[in-house]
């Protein structure tokens, strides 16, 4: 079998309004690799073999890929072969199933660890497990007992570092952990030449501390870099001062909360604006409010993610409204005006209202 496209585009794969050109990203996985450790920062390319196909959220579920080992080689393993030949330092395993490989996730299989990043790309670096206590593990192994077990069976199939996060403290799970390594290693399951092996690699990261002074934080960089990422569609024009409907849903585990909403910026930024915050239920109160405004602008997450954001969206149709979308894109939903942030920070969102005002 070829190896993953070294160059160009690379081949154009299509699901229904993506377009995933992965010889295009390449560079810029190389150039951050290349950046972080100019000045001394490990960087750390992950999940392998890739997230992007799963359709389940690993720190619940365990994704299985709908891919094959050649589909792989065209699409997912292309940037990980970019980020390799750069250099980079580390790679985390993710927490998710190829059936070709086996039924074990990439992080407890040997063929994905082993045979294919190892063999097949030639990654001599360091191996890190996504959280071990993460659903698509601990929900087939057990939180506490189970945890121990897949810290043995991820060394064994060729991670060096074990990620455990703040779960794993609970119940004494992480010296658990720890007991079952030594008892792996005392009857000969699993080799002392692979923790030897593990630590040289672990070791090797280590960075020496780049000196810095600590200050305030300045904004002024990563505001530069907001404003330029702002993708407009349609003429994004207020007629007045707006209503600002930020609407909320659940956050994922890994992104937690966002503390704050366009809605404050705006009526820093413009006078009379009136910031609201909603579920995606709340579509009687928004159309109620949005009666004593001329200009409403309504603030989503990902909403191609969330049915009930969509509902809500549609809900709306009978209002002009400039949507603010502050999460991955997703597909073009042909609809009105529109800016794309690509981020819910705080400067993500200082450089939106910032081009409505």
């Amino acid at each position: 079998m070829r190896g993953p496209d070294a160059g160009g585009r690379g081949p154009d794969h299509r699901r229904p309004g993506v377009r995933v050109r992965p010889g295009e990203a390449s560079p810029h996985v190389a150039a951050y690799v290349t950046g972080l450790q100019k000045y001394g920062v490990a960087a750390c390319a992950k999940h392998f073999p890739g997230h992007g196909a799963a359709t389940e959220d690993s720190h619940v579920a365990l994704p299985v890929l709908p891919r094959t080992p050649a589909e792989l080689r065209e699409i997912e393993l292309v940037p990980f072969a970019a980020a390799i030949r750069a250099g980079v330092r580390s790679i985390m395993s993710g927490h998710l199933v190829v059936t070709a490989w086996g039924d074990e996730p990439a992080t407890l299989n040997r063929t994905a660890l082993t045979d294919v990043l190892r063999g097949e790309l030639g990654f001599a670096g360091a191996v890190i497990t996504d959280a071990l206590e993460m659903g698509a593990v601990s929900g087939a192994y057990g939180r506490h007992d189970g945890l121990g077990r897949s810290a043995v069976r991820a060394l064994g199939a060729g991670a060096d570092a074990l990620c455990l996060g703040g779960a794993a403290f609970e119940a004494d799970a992480l010296d658990a952990a720890a007991s079952a390594i030594v008892a792996a290693v005392s009857s000969g399951e699993l080799p002392l030449e692979r923790l030897e092996e593990a630590a040289s690699r672990t070791a090797a990261l280590g960075t020496g501390p780049a000196p810095a002074k600590v200050g305030p934080v300045d904004r002024r960089l990563g505001l530069e870099a907001a404003r330029k990422a702002l993708r407009i569609r349609g003429e994004v024009r207020l007629d007045g001062p707006p209503l600002v409907v930020d609407v909320r849903t659940e956050p994922t585990i890994a992104a937690g909360p966002m503390p704050w909403g366009l809605g404050p910026h705006l009526a820093e930024l413009v006078p009379g604006t009136r910031a609201l915050t909603v579920t995606p239920d709340d579509a009687e109160a928004v159309l109620e409010a949005a009666r004593g405004f001329r200009s409403v602008v309504v603030v989503t997450r990902e909403a191609h993610r969330h049915p009930r954001v969509r509902a809500l969206l549609a809900a709306l149709s009978t209002v002009d409204f400039i949507r603010v979308e502050t999460g991955v894109p997703g597909p073009d939903d042909g609809g009105g005006p529109r800016i794309d942030t690509f981020g819910g920070s705080y400067v993500s969102l200082r450089a939106a209202a910032e081009y409505l005002a």
